[in-house]
């Protein structure tokens, strides 16, 4: 589902921060915990004020950019990383047949209404296709 402007953002973010890579994360709404001596500590406490500080993110395995002198070093990633957020609906993995059921109906709906550039919603740079749950109208079978 990834379109040429995702790697755009990618190859982009990857140059203008004079990186080694780029890798997509998306943003975690629910508390993450870290075992510690002491017990289990919020690595983002819930509060009534929220900042960008204590928001977590997690790596999408959608999209990513490398360098080529990467190879050369025997790495994929480099030593200087950065990171670039996707929305929720661009940050689809598909790691089983479950996922490539549901990820064949968004496809048959993307076919059947194709929205025009004008009316694409945007977020960061990426084109973002809204997929309520009223527009999913095919079954997924469970594994």
């Amino acid at each position: 589902f990834k379109s040429c402007e995702g790697l755009e953002e990618a190859v982009c973010t990857t140059l203008i921060n004079r990186a080694d890579s780029a890798i997509a994360v998306k943003e975690i709404a629910q508390q993450v915990f870290q075992r510690t001596a002491h017990g289990m500590r919020a690595v983002n406490p819930l509060t009534n004020v929220n900042s960008d500080f204590n928001t977590v993110y997690v790596e999408t395995r959608t999209t990513m950019a490398a360098m080529n002198r990467n190879f050369q070093r025997g790495s994929l990633v480099g030593a200087s990383v950065v990171n670039f957020v996707v929305p929720e609906d661009e940050a689809f993995f598909i790691d089983s047949q479950r996922s490539l059921e549901i990820a064949r109906v968004i496809a048959e709906l993307r076919v059947a209404q194709p929205e025009t550039p004008s009316d694409a919603p945007r977020t960061g740079g990426l084109v973002s296709l809204p997929l309520g749950p009223a527009r999913l109208t095919r079954e997924v079978s469970e594994p």
